[in-house]
């Protein structure tokens, strides 16, 4: 009799671990079918972004493609230039011969051609460049002047 009473009470033991380990595996699936569920909604979100994406993507393609067919087309007029450089600072007019680019290669054409020819031949007179450049800065000073003056009087 003892000894069924000591196999009574190991399955009793038995049981009461199978039953916190079934609990255990109970909790353990419940948490998997949240995670599935978390999941599957994930996938679906993804898949929406997908799509969003893709349409995006297709939207931008042929937005480039009219892009592209609207600069191959010739302008009627200068009325198309005009309205898109109207106000706006950072499209030069080409056409402007005081442009900055230009302004800068008109005096770096001065300074190549004539400046350095004219110090040339002060140089052959006087060796001192600093009076040199004075007497070309008179020069200049002077030509400024009759020519405002005879702008002026006119």
């Amino acid at each position: 009799m003892k000894q069924l009473e000591k196999d009574l009470e190991a399955l009793l033991n038995e049981k009461d671990t199978l039953q916190k380990e079934n609990k255990k595996l109970e909790s353990k699936c419940q948490q998997t079918d949240e995670f599935l569920g978390v999941i599957q909604t994930l996938k679906t979100e993804n898949n929406k972004y997908k799509e969003d994406l893709k349409r995006k993507q297709d939207n931008v393609s042929s937005e480039i493609e009219q892009i592209s067919l609207d600069s191959c087309l010739p302008c009627d007029s200068k009325g198309a230039e005009k309205k898109l450089s109207d106000g706006n600072t950072a499209i030069p007019d080409l056409s402007d011969p005081n442009r900055p680019i230009k302004l800068g290669e008109k005096y770096n054409e001065l300074y190549d051609n004539e400046w350095t020819d004219a110090m040339e031949k002060l140089g052959e007179f006087e060796e001192d460049e600093r009076k040199n450049v004075q007497k070309l800065l008179d020069i200049i000073k002077v030509l400024n002047g009759c020519y405002y003056k005879s702008h002026i009087y006119m």
